[in-house]
This record gives structure tokens, C-alpha cells and sequence, in this order.
């Protein structure tokens, strides 16, 4: 199945963050297991060490522009080239090869071939359809908002684990940056907390299989 608009690029990265984020997915899970008295079990099984949903540190967006759209749209898109598939992301970990720091749009193709680890997709066919102009273009006017940054950016991505304590700044991080704009849409739920989706919970089995308005596709390998 190709990549549509809004469709999710679920990422396990090899770098320093992305190594924090799996621990802190593997504590929380270990700290679930304890209090449901799964633990024992959870390491018998190895399912600390085998559930992709656990080795998850990054989520991204698709963008599909058709020809037609990208013609219409010329002035308004004026820094995407060509029409195709693109990725939508908010990361530092780019900066290298794209230039550029926080929301940004880089092509598919370049993104795959540069992202430094494993990627997998989900395919979301909604229940009401899309606009693909109106997502396309939200997601545009995002680019440049700077990634998390500081002690309090670090807090909010550590707290997205805490159901209680929340810390919001202006800076969107990965995962937050791609609730706020599906939930927009009307691809999830408006119960969907953009401050408590960290990315395990975007992977298969997970919370984000009840909070889809329509029909999500099991992770499928792409890297």
C-alpha cells in the first residue's frame, strides 16, 4: 500500500535520544508489568526485548502531493519542489544532511535512504476522508517551529509517561507535533493527548489503535 497524507512512519533510531527514549519506553513497560504482577512473565518471554511497539524513539508524517495539487498550489507550496511522497517530522536529527532543526519536509525517498535506524509504516485510511490540501498545507505552516529545547523541553518529553503531571511549551516534539495535526483532521479522536503519546504508544497492539477515527494497518517494515 502506498503512502497517503497523515499516514504514520513509526521509527527506531540508532543515535544518543533515541536510545533514551527505548529505555524509557522498556522502565515504563517493566514499571506496568510490576504493578499488574505481569513481570515475571514479561521476562520470560523476552517481550521486554522483542515488542517493536518498545524499541519505537520517533514519529513522523507522510505526505503525498499530486500533480494537480502541486500545480494548484504552486505559490503557496513554493519550497517543495516537485510533486510526491514526503515526510512531515519535528527532530533535531536531520540537521546534518537537511539544514534545518525542528518541523520540517523532506523528501521520502532521501529521508529513508539518510534516517539512521529501522522505519516502519502505518497506513490509516480514515472514516471521513481527508482534505489533502487543507493537511498538506497546516503542515507546511508548521515548518520552522523549533524542536524541544532546554530543561523544561526535556521534562515534557520525560512526562509524556505521566498521566498526572503535564508540562506544555511552544515547541512541538515529534509525537505531539503529529497528534496536533491528526486530530485536526479528524484522524484522532478528540480525546487524543498530544503531551501523553509518547512513540511506543503508536505501535502495534497499542493506545493508538483506539483513538483512530477509521482503520489503521499493522506496522509494516520499510528499512
Amino acid at each position: 500500500m502506498e503512502l497517503n497524507t497523515c499516514d504514520l512512519l513509526l521509527c527506531s533510531g540508532n543515535g544518543t535520544m533515541s536510545q533514551i527514549i527505548v529505555a524509557m519506553n522498556r522502565a515504563q513497560a517493566i514499571k506496568d508489568a510490576v504493578a499488574d504482577g505481569s513481570a515475571t512473565f514479561k521476562w520470560l518471554s523476552g517481550e521486554l526485548q522483542t515488542d517493536l511497539s518498545l524499541q519505537l524513539s520517533h514519529l513522523a508524517l507522510a505526505i503525498n502531493i499530486t500533480e494537480e495539487e502541486h500545480e494548484a498550489n504552486a505559490q503557496l507550496w513554493h519550497y517543495i519542489p516537485s510533486p510526491g511522497v514526503y515526510v512531515w517530522e519535528s527532530t533535531t536529527g536531520n540537521t546534518d544532511w537537511s539544514g534545518v532543526s525542528g518541523v520540517q519536509i523532506n523528501p521520502y525517498a532521501k529521508w529513508l535512504e539518510m534516517y539512521d535506524g529501522r522505519v516502519w509504516k502505518r497506513n490509516i485510511v480514515p472514516e471521513t476522508p481527508i482534505h489533502n490540501t487543507k493537511a498538506i498545507t497546516d503542515m507546511i505552516n508548521m515548518v520552522g517551529l523549533p524542536y524541544e529545547s532546554g530543561i523544561p523541553g526535556l521534562l515534557e518529553l520525560a512526562l509524556t509517561f505521566n498521566k498526572d503531571i503535564r508540562i506544555d511549551t511552544e515547541e512541538p516534539h515529534c509525537t505531539e507535533g503529529g497528534v496536533i495535526v491528526n486530530k485536526k483532521h479528524g484522524i484522532f479522536k478528540p480525546e487524543t493527548d498530544e503531551h501523553k503519546m509518547p512513540p511506543c504508544k503508536f505501535g502495534n497492539g497499542q493506545v493508538i489503535e483506539s483513538l483512530v477515527n477509521g482503520e489503521i494497518s499493522p506496522m509494516r517494515w520499510l528499512k
